[in-house]
């Protein structure tokens, strides 16, 4: 079903699709596989990591190994995205905006990331005087919890690198394409970055600068059509929160 648009052109633009492109049977049906891969992973990695005794801590107190484990199971994910979406969207994953870095990326990340970094902190500032009370922002809170702080490069790794490249295939690459298909490209911004601060609630301070996050993400993938500048985008913001946060600490526990 395609439908016409009014949005500037863009690589992404459902009127430039096959008809049977991110169909809602083939869509559902990736959506389930990715819960239930998400759900086995994570059954297994738990199960290996008791069994060599390696503490996996709380979502609200992670251990130095809650990052390890991970990746191990976000892994399979990465693995199902890149083989199921071509097939979903009967499109190339070039098509989809995986290719070689460019130096327009690039720029775009650091632009992106600036504007990402100050949107949060406008909203953060909005609900903190409105509701009194702190936003932290989920790689930051997570971050800072982290034990022993030897292991904080490997944390900032997943962080600025891993995380991104997961989290751009799965909700830009495909949630946002997905809704695309169906709904005006604003539209499919907002659902994305609803369902991306959905994804990552860990409570109610943060959820609207984390949809303000996956908005502007899902916009700068729409313009550009490049799933590596989202990437680059997203791991910049991290990169920068992370260094700020560092800073931060450092001034006030020298």
């Amino acid at each position: 079903m395609g439908k016409t648009s009014t949005s500037p052109p863009s690589p992404l633009s459902p009127t430039n699709w096959p008809a049977s492109s991110f169909s809602i049977t083939r869509s559902l049906a990736l959506l389930a596989a990715v819960v239930a891969t998400f759900l086995i992973a994570g059954f297994g990695v738990g199960t290996v990591f008791r069994a060599l005794h390696l503490p996996l801590g709380t979502k609200t107190a992670p251990s130095e190994w809650t990052f390890i484990a991970t990746v191990f199971i976000e892994l399979p994910l990465v693995v199902l995205l890149l083989f199921a979406l071509p097939r979903i969207a009967n499109r190339t994953l070039g098509e989809l905006g995986l290719h070689p870095i460019r130096f327009r990326d690039l720029g775009y990340a650091l632009i992106g990331a600036i504007v990402m970094l100050a949107s949060t902190a406008v909203v953060g500032a909005i609900e903190q005087s409105l509701f009194h009370f702190n936003v932290h922002e989920n790689v930051i809170s997570f971050f800072s919890k982290t034990e022993p702080r030897g292991w904080l490069i490997t944390t900032a790794l997943v962080a600025v690198i891993y995380g991104p490249v997961v989290e751009e295939l799965m909700f830009r690459g495909f949630l946002f394409n997905a809704v695309l298909r169906y709904v005006p490209v604003w539209g499919a911004i907002v659902i994305s970055g609803l369902i991306f601060a959905a994804a990552h609630f860990e409570d109610p301070t943060s959820f609207l600068p984390l949809a303000v996050t996956g908005v502007i993400l899902a916009r700068i993938y729409y313009q550009t059509g490049s799933l590596v500048t989202s990437m680059l985008t997203h791991g910049t913001f991290n990169f920068l929160s992370l260094s700020l946060y560092l800073a931060t600490a450092a001034t006030k526990h020298p």
